[in-house]
């Protein structure tokens, strides 16, 4: 307030300076530079913020993500229907790829994949909304008993009036509880199966939010789901953490509708790196490595994920009229802040020491694998861990700096090794504008962060895991030295 009471007396003298008669003219330019100059000052003009989307008019379209409140709600279709006909093969015992599609009894991709089954959205009020639901994801439709879901509006009048309403499409994050077979509630992919990973995913998806000016909103949801398949005597109605999350087409457009323009949306690959809005494309990556995700591709121009080929993979990606695309993740529900506690901290740091080694050849690097194998069998036998290093097994893939990333950064979450990674990320930072831009966007929002981190609904262990996270992120970013 002084700097504008202040500020305002320097107009008013401007302004009576131009009514009295002057020894000499005063310079027209003169006197609009210093009003311009005082003006940006309080108005923050030069300051504004440079991504395409500024998050002026980016607001939710449907009441869904217009409120933090846990939003409860009776979901009432065939279940066990669902169940039976998606795809339920488990992994075979020994596999060689990170990524694998999910196949029907005939080795065919899984047609059951797309089909629509009726459901009813009951509200606590009684109000009931038609919907069609389908199932979604990839590894997880075999590891999982219960689905990720995909849930279409089919009579919007219904919906007047409720959160629902001008909602058209939206997702489901769902748990997961890991099929038969699998060990205690890990299952082969690393996938936690509790219900305390819910919304840890769904915190991920906050902090992306909170940094990104283009990102996919969500909400807690406290879902009953009602198995209208069930028959007398069976349990026909079962309540578990949840949340919504944004579709793709909602955000298409709200980013469509600010820019006054047409953003097509496509999960195929970028082969120029220039098509990225470079701005969008550092928050993106620097958020993934706050996390701990390597299940991720931009497609084929990246090999910065797990696949460095073909379609992007876990990325929308928003192309806009002047050329340039805009970035935008989902599904964190295997990333290391969420499935954290799948390794033991003895376990981590073996394996740690074992890629600090010097002269590591593949042989050596399998040997000592094995030690470590031996050593800390529940932290290895049917673990992504393991799957990963098989097949890096006798290639000098076993010991580069890729298999490196993937293991202490993804899977065990080495917040040591983050720290020195995070480091050489920012070493030429004063060379990098847009990257100079996303350390301010990190930086700017650090307290509104970690008051989301105070407010969530995480687990004890989950809390731990964030923050630890976030203190080694924010204690590296701070030594920064920017322009």
């Amino acid at each position: 307030m002084d700097l504008l009471f202040t500020l305002n007396k320097l107009f008013l003298k401007i302004l009576v300076g131009l009514r009295r008669p002057l020894r000499r003219p005063r310079s027209p330019f003169l006197v609009f530079a210093c009003l311009l100059f005082a003006y940006s000052h309080v108005y923050g003009i030069g300051e504004e913020d440079k991504s395409p989307v500024k998050n002026k008019k980016n607001k939710p379209i449907s009441n869904l993500f217009k409120s933090e409140d846990v939003l409860n709600f009776k979901l009432i279709a065939p279940f066990k229907t669902i169940s039976d006909e998606r795809s339920m093969g488990k992994p075979p015992a020994d596999f060689d790829l990170p990524i694998l599609p999910m196949l029907d009894e005939k080795g065919d991709k899984d047609k059951n994949k797309e089909k629509e089954y009726k459901g009813i959205i009951q509200l606590p009020n009684g109000v009931k909304i038609p919907v069609m639901i389908t199932t979604r994801g990839s590894t997880s439709l075999g590891q999982c008993k219960f689905p990720k879901l995909s849930i279409k509006i089919i009579d919007k009048s219904l919906a007047k009036g409720t959160p629902f309403e001008k909602a058209k499409k939206f997702k489901l994050g769902t748990h997961c509880e890991p099929q038969v077979g699998f060990k205690d509630d890990i299952s082969k992919f690393q996938r936690l199966g509790t219900k305390d990973a819910v919304y840890r995913e769904r915190f991920a998806y906050k902090i992306f939010d909170t940094v990104s000016p283009v990102a996919f909103k969500t909400r807690k949801s406290m879902v009953t789901y009602q198995d209208a398949d069930a028959k007398e005597g069976e349990k026909q109605a079962e309540t578990y953490p949840a949340f919504i999350l944004e579709s793709a087409g909602e955000l298409q457009s709200r980013i469509s509708k600010e820019l006054n323009d047409e953003v097509p949306v496509t999960d195929k690959s970028m082969s120029r790196p220039s098509e990225f809005d470079e701005t969008q494309e550092e928050i993106d990556v620097l958020f993934k490595k706050l996390i701990g995700n390597g299940d991720w591709s931009f497609g084929s121009r990246s090999g910065s994920g797990v696949s460095s080929y073909g379609p992007a993979w876990n990325q929308k990606i928003y192309s806009l009229s002047n050329g340039t695309c805009l970035p935008v993740p989902y599904d964190f529900d295997v990333c290391g802040t969420v499935c954290a506690e799948l390794y033991s901290d003895d376990f981590k740091k073996a394996m740690s020491k074992l890629f600090q080694m010097k002269d590591l050849t593949p042989k050596i690097f399998q040997e000592e694998f094995n030690k470590i194998r031996q050593k800390y069998p529940d932290d290895v036998k049917g673990r992504k861990v393991e799957a990963y290093i098989k097949n890096a097994r006798n290639t000098r893939t076993a010991v580069d700096s890729q298999l490196e990333h993937i293991v202490l950064d993804f899977l065990l979450i080495d917040n040591a090794r983050f720290a020195e990674t995070i480091n050489k990320h920012f070493i030429d930072a004063s060379e990098n504008p847009a990257l100079i831009e996303t350390i301010k966007r990190f930086q700017d929002r650090k307290s509104q962060i970690y008051k989301e981190l105070e407010n969530s609904d995480l687990d004890k262990q989950g809390q731990k895991v964030f923050k630890e996270r976030l203190d080694t992120f924010y204690k590296q970013l701070d030594t920064v030295k920017l322009k």
